[in-house]
């Protein structure tokens, strides 16, 4: 879809289907009528069972439009990934995996 698709959207307000919104790549996934807060809550499960360390980089990351060029995208890797490879949730996940049980991470 890209920019000229989103330049027509937000300058004529014009109201878009969730087949369209889907065609356009707006959409990540949909649900059935009467289950969206079933599958957010889902979706939102996976994220929180998630390494929090890693989370908050990745959020940090996506936040900041992602990476113009492939040496931004070193330069950031460089700066998270010591911050990850230092962390207990590190140890932990590694941990788990090993004895087969889910992990615990603390976020820190």
């Amino acid at each position: 879809a890209g920019l000229p698709v989103a330049r027509e959207l937000l300058l004529t307000g014009r109201m878009v289907t969730g087949s369209e919104a889907a065609s356009l790549g707006l959409v990540n996934r949909s649900a059935p009528p009467g289950t969206v807060l079933e599958e957010a809550l889902s979706v939102a499960a996976v994220v929180a069972s998630a390494a929090p360390v890693a989370t908050r980089l990745t959020k940090r990351a996506l936040a900041g439009g992602g990476h113009g060029s492939l040496a931004a995208a070193l330069e950031w890797e460089a700066l998270a990934q010591p911050v990850t490879l230092a962390s207990r949730d590190l140890q932990e996940g590694l941990a788990a995996r090993r004895e087969k049980r889910p992990p615990r991470f603390t976020g820190h």
